[in-house]
């Protein structure tokens, strides 16, 4: 059983069979958020970040929709510092996630 089945509660079965896609989605996202951030494309980070707080919640991961509202805060700011510091938080959360 992998971790991600241990943290939702309440979430509706059909939502349940698309979460290892939505993950696997997520980790394709950090190494766009990574390219992102090497070319300051800031916008594309808060879109990104935006995203993620959104979908997070609605998938029952509340770390990566708190993650990303900050990540959309950060890249509103052009704060490389924490947008790296977030991104690879998000990063460790997917990997924990996953194990």
């Amino acid at each position: 059983m992998e971790k991600w089945q241990n943290e939702i509660e309440g979430i509706p079965d059909e939502v349940v069979s698309l979460i290892p896609g939505y993950l696997h989605r997520r980790a394709k996202e950090v190494d766009d958020l990574k390219q992102y951030l090497s070319a300051s494309n800031y916008s594309a980070m808060k879109q990104i970040g935006h995203k993620l707080k959104g979908n997070g919640n609605a998938y029952g991961f509340r770390v990566i929709s708190h993650l990303g509202h900050q990540i959309e805060i950060a890249a509103v700011d052009e704060d490389d510092q924490k947008l790296k510091g977030f991104v690879d938080d998000l990063e460790k959360e997917l990997a924990r996630l996953t194990s």
